[in-house]
């Protein structure tokens, strides 16, 4: 999700890339087999490649955030300095790929919407008393 800031947060400057900047939000989930050192080191890692990035600032946030119903969600916040449509697809795309690299690094997998289904065996010898 991309969304432009209300007028009281914008910058006030004389610079065109200093006028707006763009939020992007969204989630990521790891299977449940991910270990708590992996999601943290992940985590870690993630806040890392936001905070270093050169065109994002300090107010990204990545953190474990939920356990899904298929998997653990972890919320990834930042924003782009740039009021510049080209600059943020870029940046998001760089950010995005980074982010399967450093999952990868951990040997861990992105979750996907599933559901197990048990069927019970039942004796045919049994009759059922109705």
């Amino acid at each position: 999700m991309i969304r432009r800031p209300p007028r009281s947060t914008r910058k006030e400057s004389s610079a065109a890339s200093d006028v707006y900047k763009r939020q992007v939000k969204f989630n990521i989930g790891l299977t449940y087999d991910t270990s708590v050192d992996n999601i943290k080191s992940i985590v870690k890692d993630i806040q890392s490649l936001i905070d270093d990035h050169p065109m994002t600032n300090q107010e990204g946030r990545v953190r474990f955030l939920n356990f899904g119903a298929s998997s653990l969600d972890i919320m990834v916040l930042y924003y782009v300095n740039s009021p510049d449509w080209e600059v943020l697809i870029d940046a998001q795309q760089k950010i995005n790929y980074d982010i399967i690299d450093i999952v990868n690094k951990y040997k861990c997998e992105f979750a996907f919407p599933s559901t197990s289904v048990y069927i019970e065996k039942t004796n045919p010898y049994i009759k059922n008393e109705e």
